[in-house]
């Protein structure tokens, strides 16, 4: 079994899982503006607030009012990242950080610049199939670290199967790479592969996959 980090393969990008960070999580009070929201905490702290706020539809500029009991309060405009740019943030595009809405308020001078409260990972997993894929699509000579890695299955787009070395190149690429071939079937009219494969570490696992990708120009001139 192949553990490693998983991508989407039609993106080309990594997935990803989100966690919530350990702190403690504050509720707030909306102000009769609707665009303040006041988190009443038992001391007045300069160190990252995390608050859960529901979604809210107002777009007036969102403040931030820290309160202690019935002493005086701080209140400070809030800025965030939206598509890479520090913003003025309104209740409504907080869902734009975080859709769930957990986040984390660090003062900035006086302002807070507010961030997700969620930690982003990659995604470690079980990732067999995703190997068998990416080797089916890579083509030989296309990586230089192993020139002759690959099976290069857009070579085969237009062929007729039984004429070509498709099957032993799928043989020697999977099971050099501890994967092993249980069954096989091309469709020449929509250009889909299905595999069935076994694991060396457990040989009944069989799993299926289709490369409908090979219809994808990039992959056709081996840019995997």
């Amino acid at each position: 079994m192949i553990y490693d980090i998983k991508i989407d393969i039609g993106k080309r990008d990594c997935e990803y899982e989100e966690h919530l960070t350990d702190h403690e999580f504050h509720s707030v009070k909306w102000g009769s503006d609707n665009h303040t929201c006041q988190v009443l905490l038992e001391r007045f702290v300069s160190d990252p607030i995390y608050l859960y706020i529901p979604y809210k539809a107002c777009t007036e500029s969102l403040n931030l009012v820290q309160a202690v009991g019935d002493s005086l309060s701080i209140s400070r405009p809030c800025l965030g990242y939206i598509n890479g740019e520090l913003v003025e943030l309104t209740p409504a595009k907080l869902m734009l950080i975080n859709p769930n809405g957990y986040y984390a308020f660090i003062p900035v001078d006086n302002v807070y610049h507010v961030y997700t409260a969620a930690n982003t990972d990659f995604l470690i997993t079980n990732t067999s199939v995703q190997a068998a894929k990416l080797m089916c699509l890579c083509a030989p000579g296309k990586n230089y670290r192993y020139p002759t890695t690959g099976v290069g299955l857009s070579k085969y787009l237009n062929s007729i199967i039984e004429r070509t070395d498709i099957g032993a190149q799928l043989l020697k690429e999977l099971s050099d790479d501890g994967i092993f071939l249980d069954s096989a079937d091309y469709n020449t009219e929509t250009y889909d592969l299905q595999l069935g494969l076994a694991n060396s570490d457990n040989h009944e696992d069989i799993m299926e996959f289709d490369t409908s990708l090979l219809t994808n120009p990039d992959l056709e001139n081996g840019r995997v």
